[in-house]
């Protein structure tokens, strides 16, 4: 837990989730999940990880992600730009020239994860952990077998 009552660390379900989808890839012990906007202009129903670390509204903020898998989709979501961070990418700069593109269309087994922007990754990653799930993506489409091929390419996990 954290100092202050409205940051937390990541909940045992939310991290069973987490580490199922992204393994090693990324250190989650230095994961922050924020109740409250990152700056003040950030929308009020939009998640943001700029920084590293996670920062929810009120409006859409909840104590346990995990709790059903739409929820943790978002989760997963945020936790790609963690993830992207952690890589060395600079979100903040990227972010500023790709824009805000997350839908990315028909997923492509000839391209790689690392080739869509960092929205567009985020979002693969999440429509396959929805997938996983049997729910219905929200970015793009493909065969469940698809999403595993383009996401365990860049995310390998030994199961």
């Amino acid at each position: 837990m954290t100092d202050d009552k409205n940051t937390r660390l990541l909940t045992i379900g939310e991290l069973r989730e987490a580490q199922w989808v992204y393994g090693p890839n990324i250190d989650f012990k230095s994961v922050i999940v924020h109740r409250g906007r990152y700056a003040f202009w950030q929308p009020a129903t939009t998640a943001m990880a700029p920084d590293g670390e996670v920062y929810f509204p009120e409006t859409i903020y909840l104590g346990d992600f995990s709790i059903t898998p739409s929820a943790m989709s978002l989760l997963i979501h945020e936790l790609a730009h963690v993830w992207q961070i952690q890589s060395g990418v600079w979100l903040k700069m990227t972010r500023l020239f790709e824009g805000g593109v997350y839908d990315y269309g028909e997923l492509s087994l000839e391209r790689k994860l690392q080739s869509y922007t960092v929205e567009q990754q985020a979002s693969i990653i999440a429509d396959w952990y929805l997938t996983r799930h049997r729910l219905k993506t929200q970015h793009g489409t493909a065969s469940p077998e698809t999403y595993e091929t383009v996401v365990r390419r860049a995310l390998p996990v030994k199961r």
